[in-house]
């Protein structure tokens, strides 16, 4: 109880600065970068107390999905628009920037509230013995499963409707099977989790370091094929999970290449989807396509602009892309938001929808939430914008369905962390592992959030039932907090 009573103090400390700027701003009138900035300010102490109040001091805390998230929501609700203000890059006015920012900081009190509430501490597991053979077995069905993934993208890319270089009609057209085919496509991601386990608990061991590099790199040829930033850069991610946890120390360069990468992506693969999709559009069905398709986009990039206007388009392209307040501000203070967003589908839906396919549920809803928020915020229904869970939760319940959507992902972000701080068997890093991503995905609303979540669930569950049995579950080791 005196545990439970210590971690709530700082956060408890932090309400009186906290109040004290909300009189502030929201009764001071003009002055609206100073009052962003002591927003700010108040916002990075109130982060800075939850992360302190978890007691959790080993560097890998960074990597936990409740301080993960804690960051990249200050991050990109808080000092990217800051910056995009300082340098006049805003589309909203400040004072609806304002506002946004104090409901995010609401929002996340009820995530660090629904953390709190179920947070349990480590505790230290006996250390058992793992046969060589056991961990040859794990290698060999993590590469049956990465070839099942590999052969289904094939497959989609050979169809026309694999991520960015789909084809608009085949892929509508192939709505019923598509489902299915995605979630076996997720095939390739699981057993990369899998071999990166395997290689990170024994680096002396050739056989699993190669397969592990050729995998990887095998997996960010594909992200560079898809046209989508994100499925290269979750392959660093999960290594950088897996590394962290098997090595016992924060992973620096996969990490650092985080950002880099990030940026230098930018201007690549917006040149890559211009080739794709544009006016002279190239259809990419083969990984030949792709690079033929990748070199003309090389070649547009090198003649239509100088280094300078590349690097400057690059960080300005990571910087609106990244800032999520400016769409969130929008979206709350627009009267008939949720009505134009508002699609076929219902909350209680959530439990069932992955499970059901369309040839039987005749109506099932399609989520296209991001497309219509697209067109709402001024854009083409070509395209996608986020819709948070902190702005959907709003748009669904008011106030009281942004508290409530956040405590609750905040219970769940803590539950799926406990796996980890309470063991280091291999199945359940590959469980936190596989989930982490859906898991802080902000760029969702509620409804797609929730069944991401279920679905990828079910499908590593099944996975590590049969990579991970039970009776040989693998090493356990201490896992109590320094």
């Amino acid at each position: 109880m005196a545990r439970q009573s210590t971690e709530w103090m700082p956060l408890a400390l932090m309400a009186v600065p906290v109040m004290l700027a909300l009189v502030f701003v929201t009764t001071t009138d003009g002055l609206d970068l100073l009052r962003f900035s002591i927003l700010l300010l108040v916002f990075a102490g109130a982060s800075l107390a939850f992360i302190q109040a978890r007691h959790e001091k080993r560097a890998r805390r960074w990597l936990l999905v409740p301080e993960f998230l804690t960051a990249i929501m200050w991050l990109q609700f808080g000092l990217l628009p800051w910056f995009s203000i300082l340098l006049g890059e805003n589309r909203t006015s400040v004072d609806l920037l304002v506002r946004a920012l104090v409901y995010t900081m609401v929002g996340m009190f009820a995530f660090w509230a629904g953390a709190l509430l179920v947070r349990k501490p480590a505790r230290v597991m006996p250390l058992t013995a793992e046969s060589p053979d056991r961990g040859r077995y794990r290698l060999a069905v993590g590469c049956a499963i990465y070839l099942i993934g590999f052969a289904v993208k094939v497959y989609l890319l050979q169809r026309g409707i694999f991520a960015y270089t789909s084809d608009l009609d085949l892929r509508n057209s192939a709505i019923s099977s598509l489902g299915p085919l995605e979630a076996l496509a997720q095939c390739a991601t699981l057993g990369l989790i899998i071999i990166a386990i395997e290689h990170f608990s024994d680096l002396r061991n050739r056989t699993s370091r190669t397969i592990f590099w050729i995998v990887f790199v095998s997996e960010c040829g594909w992200g560079l094929v898809s046209g989508m930033k994100e499925f290269i850069l979750q392959n660093f991610v999960f290594v950088a999970i897996i590394a962290s946890f098997k090595l016992r120390k924060l992973p620096v360069r996969w990490i650092v290449a985080l950002p880099v990468l990030l940026v230098l992506l930018y201007p690549i693969t917006n040149a890559y989807r211009d080739v794709i999709r544009g006016q002279t559009s190239i259809g990419v069905r083969s990984v030949t396509d792709a690079n033929e398709a990748l070199g003309l986009a090389t070649q547009n990039l090198r003649q239509n602009n100088s280094a300078d206007e590349v690097r400057q388009g690059a960080l300005k392209s990571a910087l609106s892309r990244l800032d999520e307040l400016e769409d969130f501000g929008t979206l709350i203070s627009t009267e008939n938001a949720a009505g134009f967003l508002e699609g076929d589908e219902r909350l209680w839906m959530i439990p069932i929808y992955p499970f059901i396919p369309r040839a039987i549920w005749k109506s099932k809803p399609i989520l296209d939430m991001g497309r219509r928020a697209s067109v709402f915020l001024g854009s083409t229904d070509k395209s996608s914008s986020a819709v948070s869970p902190l702005a959907d939760g709003y748009l669904k319940g008011g106030f009281a369905g942004l508290v409530c959507g956040m405590l609750v992902w905040g219970v769940f972000a803590e539950r799926l962390t406990n796996l980890v701080l309470r063991s280091s068997r291999s199945r359940d890093l590959f469980m936190y592992s596989a989930v982490f991503l859906v898991s802080t995905n902000r760029e969702v609303c509620l409804f797609n959030f929730w069944v991401a979540v279920l679905q990828t669930f079910v499908i590593a569950f099944v996975v590590t039932y049969l990579v991970y049995p039970r009776s040989n579950s693998g090493q356990h080791q201490s896992m109590a907090r320094s």
